[in-house]
């Protein structure tokens, strides 16, 4: 649901918010709450910078937490674990970033009443927004609720392993009306958000799996490569393979050309904002997630040589790689024309809410320790063979 900007009163107060912390929200949407029963009706991890992680009824998606907006204060809920640690998110955050599209389970959500103090366990390969939450802790080592399969939102309130951080929201102001309405639109609105779910239901269909993450995708590839050219033609149509530099003009198709990019912004001092949270989002999440990926897509290339359907994946990653990093040296040009445009503008905006100091492009490194720890249990010579059918 998108909140007039008139009626909006709060949003997630992201200044005092850590990844891992858990949100939970009104989102207004009476049937979504009906079916919980709960004084929240949506959960989601935040991930950092300014974007969290969710199961809605599109799937499991990432959203920016301006997407979310509140007309009263109780209306969102920030918990963050008592005792943590780096390793413990990373891992929770990891696990939950490799559900990306994975399909929201109506019906196992629908039977949380039922379950919620019983230990039944769920095999079903689905998810939904208390259970995603709850999983990725469970996977982590730490259980904040009963039974991670079958949980509401509330649950987490009185988890004796969590804490509220207070205050959840902070004042909505006019400086974050783009971001808050444009967020809002995108959730809403966006069939960027649904292309790889569609792309995975696609593939399952031809294959035959339940296919619901690209982890199972993968595998179900090298069990099939007898279906390479007809999965080949399947992909090829598919939106999410849609080359990342026309993606890139799709989504902003204001970002490539000079004149358009300022034209598109009411003030200077959107277009800092902007600029300053692309920076953010680039540098601690997307550039970092798609280096990982590359990296590892790329080592399962050479073990699975025989995948034609593996070496058009790891293609297409590291062609999304690629765009990421133009289009990151893009917006570092972008913040010296801004100075250039708007010196006083400029300044202004640096001295309100700080100058982003690293914004020239570096390579950043890759933390190799998880796909060194999986060659070092499955052994060299054998990893591939796990991926094979067993005999």
């Amino acid at each position: 649901m998108i909140i007039p900007k008139e009626e909006i009163k709060f949003v997630f107060n992201e200044p005092i918010m850590q990844p891992g912390d858990i949100l939970l929200m009104n989102t207004y949407e009476s049937q979504r709450r009906l079916m919980p029963g709960c004084i929240y009706d949506h959960a989601a991890i935040y991930l950092g910078d300014a974007f969290l992680m969710e199961a809605d009824g599109t799937g499991v998606v990432m959203n920016h937490i301006y997407s979310y907006a509140f007309r009263e204060a109780e209306h969102g809920c920030i918990l963050r674990l008592k005792t943590t640690s780096h390793k413990i998110i990373d891992d929770m955050l990891f696990w939950i970033r490799s559900k990306m599209a994975m399909e929201f389970g109506t019906q196992q959500a629908r039977m949380v009443n039922t379950y919620r103090n019983s230990d039944k366990k769920d095999q079903s390969n689905r998810t939904f927004c208390s259970r995603l939450v709850a999983q990725a802790y469970h996977q982590a080592g730490i259980d904040v609720v009963s039974n991670p399969d079958y949980c509401a939102p509330d649950d987490f309130l009185s988890s004796n392993q969590l804490e509220q951080i207070s205050p959840s929201l902070q004042t909505f102001t006019e400086k974050m009306i783009l971001t808050v309405m444009n967020s809002q639109n995108e959730r809403n609105n966006s069939e960027w958000n649904t292309c790889l779910a569609e792309m995975l239901e696609n593939m399952r269909d031809l294959y035959g799996d339940d296919i619901q993450t690209m982890d199972q995708l993968l595998i179900s590839a090298v069990h099939h490569t007898d279906k390479d050219d007809e999965a080949i033609d399947l992909l090829k149509r598919q939106k999410w393979m849609t080359p990342p530099s026309e993606q890139t003009k799709l989504i902003w198709p204001w970002f490539c050309d000079d004149d358009t990019f300022f034209k598109h912004f009411p003030t200077i001092q959107d277009v800092m904002f902007f600029l300053n949270n692309q920076f953010l989002h680039y540098d601690k999440t997307y550039l970092p997630i798609f280096r990982e990926n590359a990296m590892n897509l790329s080592i399962f290339a050479k073990l699975r040589s025989d995948s034609q359907v593996v070496q058009l994946i790891h293609q297409h990653i590291k062609d999304i790689l690629d765009e990421a990093i133009a289009v990151r040296r893009r917006l570092e040009y972008l913040y010296v024309e801004t100075f250039s445009k708007d010196e006083q503008g400029f300044l202004d905006f640096c001295k309100e809410c700080g100058h982003y100091e690293q914004y020239e492009y570096k390579e950043g490194v890759v933390d190799i320790s998880r796909t060194l720890q999986a060659l070092l249990e499955y052994g060299p010579s054998n990893i591939g063979d796990y991926f094979k059918e067993e005999e």
